[in-house]
């Protein structure tokens, strides 16, 4: 079962293996199912406050499609039109932080990703689509540069997903992301007393108007 290799290789290591074949994705099992619930378990415990339930289809679907981008970066020679089928699905449930947590399950590895496939092809119609997800799922592209105006009202409406989303921005010091005046302030509420924690970070906030001392 190839898709569920692929999650455990994904939790266990971060470094996957994806065969050629597109029916290879074609799964929907129990055990796929345990995989995505050991992997909310695990992302649970490094989360504070309360992470919002897990949906196994969006999680499904994120896997899936990431796995299916996994493939086309691997297997170059495939065409346009398998890159058009791997993200014609739209995720089976409709934005929002339940959504946003679920999908991240595998999509926080979407930075990764995007940066292998522009190193391979910058103008690929593979990094296109991949620029599209992330700014689609903005909690879990946080690093990647250039994605324009993004909507982070679910992020930020959820007490979990907003830490997440902060702390995110601070270790990756994504100052694009410091654009949105609501993110803007919730950096300024995290770094607090300590600006020395991202002087990076405090230099674009004052190149904003906002005061990290006061």
């Amino acid at each position: 079962m190839p898709l569920l290799t692929f999650l455990a290789q994904l939790q266990e290591t971060g470094r996957v293996s994806v065969s050629r074949a597109v029916e290879s994705v074609r799964e929907d099992s129990a055990e796929i199912h345990k995989r995505l619930e050991d992997m909310d378990l695990w992302a649970r415990e490094e989360m504070a406050f309360s992470p919002p339930e897990l949906s196994l289809p969006a999680a499904q679907w994120a896997a899936t499609t990431l796995y299916k981008a996994c493939q086309l970066l691997v297997y170059r020679d495939l065409d346009a039109e398998a890159v058009r089928q791997a993200f014609s699905q739209p995720c089976p449930e409709a934005p929002g932080p339940r959504t946003a947590y679920s999908v991240d399950m595998t999509f926080r590895y979407l930075p990764d990703l995007i940066t292998l496939a522009r190193a391979a092809a910058e103008k690929d119609s593979l990094v296109a689509e991949l620029l599209a997800l992330a700014r689609n799922w903005p909690l879990s592209s946080v690093g990647v540069k250039n994605l324009g105006d993004i909507e982070v009202s679910a992020l930020l409406d959820d007490s979990s997903l907003r830490q997440l989303y902060v702390d995110r921005i601070l270790e990756r010091r994504d100052t694009s992301r410091l654009a949105d005046p609501r993110v803007r302030a919730a950096i300024q509420e995290a770094l607090g007393a300590f600006p020395d924690l991202s002087p990076e970070m405090v230099k674009a906030l004052a190149a904003s108007g906002v005061n990290s001392e006061e």
